[in-house]
């Protein structure tokens, strides 16, 4: 057991719009990467559950700060979840995969690999980020679309429906290089 969820009545929120309590997740151990580095010493306090089945006690997955994981989403793994991020639903986020800052990840999405949602980017209706693919700023995606490989979605971008994205993404400073040739 790597963590214990505290009682302490300072320890806990509540989401009124879904009429939950969650409470907040203790290290009862230092959690210690692959090579060894504490990641979290033991006595650390986390971000918020709704129960034990929303973050595993295998691997060194973590969710900090003001973070939130409820209903019967999962963090597992080395996955990282912090910030404000909120993760929902059936919601899954695992292997090497980081959700923060104020990410909203829900119904039946999955963020693995090394893939990154952050700012306030959104992933939901199993839709699939993974690989070393970003979802950031306000980027959505949502209805199956899976973004992968090293893309990289910024701004307003939203990507729907069994839309795929995948390889390299070109970076700004590329296309206006090659728009002046």
């Amino acid at each position: 057991m790597k963590y214990i969820i505290s009682l302490d009545p300072e320890d806990k929120i509540t989401l009124s719009m879904e009429k939950l309590t969650l409470r907040r997740i203790v290290a009862v151990q230092d959690i210690v990467d692959a090579n060894g580095r504490v990641i979290v010493k033991k006595g650390t306090k986390g971000g918020f559950v709704e129960s034990e089945k929303n973050l595993s006690h295998e691997g060194c997955c973590w969710i900090a700060d003001k973070a939130c994981v409820y209903q019967n989403a999962r963090v597992s793994n080395n996955a990282q979840v912090y910030g404000r991020a909120r993760v929902h639903g059936d919601a899954k986020v695992f292997e090497n995969a980081q959700v923060y800052g104020k990410a909203l990840v829900f119904e039946s999405a999955q963020i693995f690999g090394h893939a990154q949602v952050y700012d306030m980017a959104g992933v939901w209706s199993h839709a699939k980020v993974f690989d070393n693919a970003v979802l950031r700023d306000q980027a959505v995606a949502f209805q199956n679309a899976q973004v992968f490989g090293n893309a990289e979605l910024c701004g307003d971008t939203l990507v729907a429906g069994d839309t795929k994205i995948s390889g390299n993404t070109p970076k700004l400073d590329d296309l206006v290089d090659n728009f002046d040739r």
